[in-house]
């Protein structure tokens, strides 16, 4: 703060003018004297007057609470650990991935690192299967190439339609296997 508006508002403020426009409306009270240091209260554009620390402190109360990190991870492995079912659909989706891109006979484009990555959220295994797409051009024909593309979204949408649903259901306690 400069130190012009330091001064200025340290300064009292001085009355109002004692009669008021015909065609003004009457205002409400202003508040008492102005808050100093961090929390000044500042005018903003519209000439409402309004406080830096309490619209930081609206703001945080907006922010929603985060579950806990520890508790959240260790019910998630509890539930994803007990299921027989989730941890065979897991494995056997990783060995059917791993089958369709090794199936291609494509050298060098199943590298070992691949197999921790074939079940990756999203963003991840998008860019796998870019990358799949991009060096399959060069071997097969566009066509052949596109259905290889359209095989391996089918067969990972239905695996992750498969995976979220047991998950719900065991979240849920309807899954007991």
């Amino acid at each position: 703060m400069s130190k012009k508006r330091r001064r200025a508002a340290s300064r009292p403020r001085r009355p109002a003018a004692s009669t008021p426009r015909p065609e003004s409306k009457p205002q409400a009270a202003e508040p008492p004297a102005p808050v100093r240091g961090r929390a000044a209260r500042t005018r903003d554009r519209s000439g409402a007057s309004s406080s830096r620390a309490a619209d930081r402190a609206r703001a945080v109360a907006d922010i929603p609470k985060q579950p806990p990190l520890l508790p959240s991870l260790a019910r998630g492995l509890f539930a994803v650990g007990t299921s027989p079912s989730l941890l065979v659909t897991a494995f056997l989706g990783v060995l059917m991935m791993w089958a369709i891109y090794a199936g291609l006979g494509i050298a060098g484009l199943t590298p070992p690192g691949l197999m921790a990555q074939l079940e990756a959220v999203p963003p991840l295994h998008s860019g796998i299967d870019a990358n799949m797409f991009q060096v399959s051009t060069r071997f097969f024909s566009p066509a052949t190439a596109i259905a290889i593309a359209v095989v391996l979204l089918v067969v990972r949408s239905a695996l992750l339609s498969l995976l979220l649903s047991l998950i719900d259901s065991r979240f849920q306690g309807g899954g007991t296997g």
